[in-house]
């Protein structure tokens, strides 16, 4: 008989606890791998399930950000295509619907996101103008819609400063792109699953709700001081737009380079902000100097400034639903004259 191991022979074959601890990571981190690989397999042939993206529709499960990155791939697509650029007081002025009934022949998509400066916007140009093939871009004509806000060199906005997506070149390097895309997705899915079963007992949609909402929101003369309170900047002019439109010229420098068709859309606000923010004035007058600039680089610019009716607002720069009409037709009929027809 031999002599039993002090240590116990048997002993051997079992486990610590730290082992045990450590397969049991093992296996559960490689079976929600194994899903998660399943479901991206699953969900990427389809994504994204629009076929016209708009950052705001209560049918896109993602977010603006996720719009921007995930979606920008339909402009690659064939056809020529529409992309809305700017912050919530262009998508409020140019519903995708009602531009794509008046441009039967182009796909029109919405990458707005609220609160985006000229820094975010010319981001998200950048993040979209990647995912188009140079072969592609003439069938592609981005809108920008810019107002004196646009060009507060703040990090106010959809782009949260929490969000890894703001550091925007990291999207240039593919390992990074494919794993945050990845993630992404899931998120998205996810979204979709708790958009689908928030809105499945509604009988009048979130959308719908709003748009009512806003069409019948009364602006009262208490209203009118606190919007202009509340934005009018505390820094003076010079500070506000300190730096700003110097990215606004290096956007467009890139965009002619890059050949990207871009045009401004210089929006107006409602009368009475026009006349009691002093920033707005400011604003125009700097504008105006690089118009020549703009032009040169055949980057058009469409004055807007005109339709300034108190009426059509629901504050002092958002179109009311019902008076977006023509907003809507002035845009699609200058395009059509200034630039489709180019």
């Amino acid at each position: 008989m031999k002599p039993h191991n002090a240590h116990g022979s048997s002993n051997q074959h079992h486990a610590t606890p730290k082992h045990a601890l450590l397969r049991f990571f093992l296996y559960v981190s490689g079976l929600l791998l194994t899903l998660h690989v399943l479901l991206w397999l699953c969900v990427t042939p389809f994504w994204p399930p629009q076929k016209n993206i708009d950052t705001y529709s209560i049918d896109n499960p993602m977010s603006p950000i996720e719009s921007t990155v995930l979606g920008g791939g339909v402009l690659r697509e064939p056809g020529h295509h529409i992309a809305l650029l700017g912050a919530s007081s262009t998508r409020c002025a140019f519903p995708v619907g009602e531009i794509a009934s008046l441009l039967p022949n182009y796909r029109i998509h919405n990458f707005t996101m609220n609160g985006a400066n000229i820094e975010q916007c010319a981001r998200g140009l950048a993040l979209l103008t990647a995912a188009i093939p140079p072969e592609k871009r003439k069938d592609v004509v981005f809108v920008m819609g810019v107002c004196f806000l646009s060009f507060n060199q703040s990090d106010y906005g959809t782009w949260e400063i929490s969000d890894p997506l703001k550091n925007v070149p990291l999207f240039f390097h593919k390992p990074a792109h494919f794993i945050l895309r990845y993630f992404m997705v899931l998120r998205a899915s996810w979204d979709a699953l708790a958009n689908f079963w928030y809105h499945r007992g509604s009988a009048e949609s979130w959308e719908a709700k709003e748009r009512k909402r806003f069409n019948e929101l009364p602006l009262t003369d208490t209203d009118k001081c606190k919007f202009i309170k509340r934005k009018t900047p505390q820094l003076s002019p010079q500070e506000y737009y300190n730096g700003a439109f110097v990215v606004l010229q290096k956007m467009a420098q890139k965009a002619s380079a890059d050949g990207i068709r871009l045009v401004i859309v210089d929006l107006p606000m409602a009368d009475w902000a026009q006349r009691n923010i002093p920033h707005d004035e400011f604003y125009e007058n700097e504008f105006a100097k690089y118009h020549p600039q703009l032009k040169k680089l055949g980057i058009p610019v469409i004055n807007m400034r005109f339709m300034n009716d108190e009426k059509a607002y629901f504050d002092w720069t958002h179109v009311r639903p019902a008076a977006t009409k023509p907003f809507s037709t002035y845009l699609a009929e200058t395009l059509r004259v200034q630039v489709l027809s180019q």
